[in-house]
């Protein structure tokens, strides 16, 4: 498990599985490139309310001061999709498909 960072890209290009989480950035503009790779992403997440119409700001940080695209995203909710994920074999179409669980978040 990784933010959208530079070890996410490594362990991509290993061909690591792994779960990638994106908060302000865009799996849209830098996925991790790799077939065993699974984002969680709450702004492609139609369950998840209300919808982050600021993602993706690009921002380090929050300009509108909740950060709610990476708050909102619970510990166990990430746990449930990366044990969905093992359980599971996903075939993806291209590497711009995103993948989300419902309950990743744990707004109330």
């Amino acid at each position: 498990m990784s933010n959208d960072t530079g070890l996410m890209h490594v362990a991509a290009a290993l061909d690591v599985p792994q779960v990638a989480i994106f908060g302000s950035s865009s799996p849209l503009h830098t996925p991790p490139l790799s077939e065993r790779a699974r984002v969680i992403w709450l702004k492609n997440d139609a369950a998840y309310q209300p919808a982050l119409d600021c993602a993706p700001c690009f921002e380090r940080d929050c300009p509108l001061g909740h950060t709610r695209c990476l708050n909102d995203i619970s510990a166990d909710g990430c746990y449930s999709f990366c044990s969905a994920c093992a359980r599971l074999s996903w075939v993806r179409s291209n590497f711009l498909d995103v993948f989300v669980a419902p309950g990743i978040s744990h707004r109330e």
